[in-house]
């Protein structure tokens, strides 16, 4: 028992009036239909602030699972609901999900883990199967109840359908071992996930071209060889198959030919002197074999980006080279610590630039900031090559190479590549920041978690980067 426990036990602490009250205010978000979002927005305000001074002046010992009467998950509650009740304010449905995934799902789920015990999930011995059944269980029939009460609009997709879906991707992260307070990761991937189906205005045709036939045969057979080679795992030549399927499906064969160029740079950086770096302790946990959580890292975002590209109404264009951007910040994360770890002489702290020792978290090093900036430069060039054919109609690769060459076509080409380039080198830079404060914390952000948050900012980097040069 830690001292904290030790503590909150003293003081009465009680996980079962913690969860009563984390889960009985998740009713208060069907009143968002009726409530101004200003006034819900307001409420939720005041919680923020109430649970950070009252509530351990007004008895919070017996609901936090800190002896001073507050924790970080009872402040990071009504954070979420405000945030989702601002960001979504003409969307309460919206907002409303996210928090009904918060209290009802994430509730029942903790309480019936802890209650009824049983097998853990394979990815997270922390968390029991049934906990995880239970989220699905108490979100979804409440996150269609929401749907119906406060949101009349059409969407092609039923609501059922889509609720059901959201509170699967929720649940999915619940079970995660991400190190991020679910308090948060839970309402945001569930209003995101809600968010991006209800845009949903088109199925992408049954009917696949043939150069998408043939780009699925290819993905299935280099997965295959990835597996022979012992690049990917298990996990990884499923889970990467099916990534790679639906790049091709939704994102088109040039997008599935970038996350081919990753793959290869990524792979060949992870290879190249894996005995010195393992010497060090240095290299790739199962000898460099990737697995799912290695593939949905990196492509995760790219994955995401191509789904809402073939099934919505937004900037598609700009949503296809911000997929290509995350891809290259993948690359040049990659690329950087591999090369780093192997010939990087002075590894330095990317704020503070103080020494650090070989394989420290956020530290970065000249010779690996190089190379990343060489692969994302490469992989800013092949994409926006890329982008040409797709964006005049499936051009062959060669004649996307005479075009991004010609007079007219050169210079938008190298600027697409340079801005892909500098969102990527710009977003590792700030991964590398993030990981340095992640070794100050007791329980960090898994790897895999960063890496994935890594692919967001170089994407959004790109959207930035071209909004502001329209």
């Amino acid at each position: 028992m830690t001292e904290n426990s030790a503590a909150a036990t003293k003081t009465g602490f009680s996980e079962g009036r913690r969860k009563v009250v984390h889960i009985g205010l998740g009713l208060i978000a069907f009143t968002l239909g009726v409530l101004p979002w200003q006034v819900a927005a307001g409420i939720a305000f005041v919680a923020i602030l109430f649970n950070l001074w009252m509530l351990p002046r007004a008895g919070g010992t017996a609901i936090s699972r800190e002896a001073t009467g507050t924790d970080v998950g009872i402040v990071l509650y009504p954070v979420s609901v405000f945030v989702l009740i601002v960001v979504f304010r003409h969307e309460p449905v919206i907002a409303a999900v996210g928090w009904i995934a918060l209290a009802f799902g994430d509730g029942m789920a903790t309480v019936i883990g802890r209650r009824l015990g049983g097998p853990k999930v394979p990815w997270n011995r922390n968390k029991s199967l049934l906990g995880t059944l239970g989220f699905i269980e108490f979100a979804l029939p409440m996150a269609w109840l929401a749907t119906l009460v406060i949101d009349a609009t059409e969407t092609l997709l039923p609501k059922l359908m889509i609720v059901f879906v959201v509170s699967g991707v929720a649940m999915l992260v619940e079970s995660l071992d991400t190190g991020i307070n679910d308090n948060l990761s839970v309402p945001f991937v569930a209003a995101f996930a809600m968010w991006a189906l209800m845009l949903v205005v088109r199925v992408p045709a049954a009917t696949l071209t043939p150069q998408q036939r043939t780009w699925l045969i290819v993905n299935a057979l280099l997965a295959i060889v990835g597996f022979v080679a012992k690049t990917v795992n298990w996990s990884g030549f499923i889970g990467g198959a099916a990534l790679g399927s639906a790049l091709i499906i939704f994102g088109g064969w040039q997008l599935y030919l970038v996350l081919l160029a990753f793959f290869v740079i990524g792979s060949g950086a992870t290879k190249l002197g894996i005995r010195s770096k393992a010497k060090m302790g240095l290299a790739q946990e199962g000898g460099g074999r990737r697995g799912f959580s290695h593939a949905f890292a990196n492509a995760g975002t790219a994955t995401i980006l191509a789904f809402l590209i073939a099934t919505t109404a937004l900037d598609a264009p700009a949503l296809w080279l911000a997929a290509v951007a995350s891809l290259a910040t993948a690359a040049a994360d990659t690329v950087g610590s591999e090369i780093g770890q192997l010939i990087g002489r002075r590894p330095f702290m990317p704020l503070t630039f103080k020494r650090a020792e070989p394989g420290t978290e956020g530290a970065i090093s000249l010779e690996g900031t190089l190379a990343g900036s060489v692969a994302a430069l490469g992989m800013g060039i092949f994409g926006a090559v890329m982008w040409i054919s797709w964006y005049t109609g499936d051009v062959s690769l060669p004649d996307a190479f005479r075009m991004a060459l010609s007079a007219e076509k050169a210079l938008p080409t190298a600027k697409l590549a340079i801005m892909i380039a500098g969102a990527a080198v710009l977003a590792s830079w700030i991964e590398s920041v993030a990981g340095s404060w992640n070794r100050s914390r007791n329980v960090g952000i898994s790897n895999g978690t960063l890496n994935f948050m890594n692919t967001v900012v170089g994407a959004a980097l790109l959207l930035a980067f071209v909004r502001l040069s329209s």
